[in-house]
């Protein structure tokens, strides 16, 4: 039995074509909504932007060019090893957090846990410090003291601005 003639198939074919063009066409966001990071997933703001002009301080305009260079490589140079810090730090959370849930707490094994986990905290604080010492180095006096000035205005709570999730 011949359910479908080869002049209805092809005109399914070019109805369907023809309506998923303008999908094609359109912007891949919509008009006015913020454009989104390479992969297109995320609009808006992120902590190390890549098509989005990079992190807050590289937009800013007084920057000169070599300035925005080697800040660039400061901070590329430094990611490993905050990325490090910062998964360490999240794995013995987890742990930790795991643990007190469980039904046979070890009260020995939970101040382990808790004593990692800070020195963990601290070895991502003192790596995002050195970060910012080289950063800071490169900077005039004026950039630093608007670096400062931006930074005592920033939100301090969790889950409020850019990049920050409520626990």
């Amino acid at each position: 039995m011949k359910l479908l003639g080869p002049t209805l198939l092809a005109s399914i074919v070019t109805a369907g074509i023809a309506l998923s063009s303008p999908s094609f066409a359109a912007p891949r966001h919509g008009g006015d909504k913020p454009q989104a990071c390479e992969a297109g997933r995320f609009p808006g703001h992120h902590h190390f932007d890549h098509e989005m002009g990079g992190p807050p301080l590289l937009r800013d305009p007084s920057l000169s060019e070599e300035q925005r260079e080697s800040i660039f490589k400061i901070r590329h140079a430094h990611a490993p090893a905050q990325w490090k810090a910062g998964r360490a730090l999240a794995r013995l959370r987890a742990e930790r957090e795991t643990l007190q849930l469980s039904d046979n707490y070890d009260a020995a094994k939970g101040d382990e846990l808790i004593a990692r986990e800070a020195e963990a905290y601290a070895a991502l604080l003192r790596e995002r410090a050195a970060t910012v010492r080289e950063v800071s180095a490169v900077l005039t006096p004026e950039q630093r003291s608007r670096l400062r000035n931006r930074e005592a205005e920033a939100p301090q709570q969790p889950g409020q601005g850019p990049g920050r999730r409520p626990r």
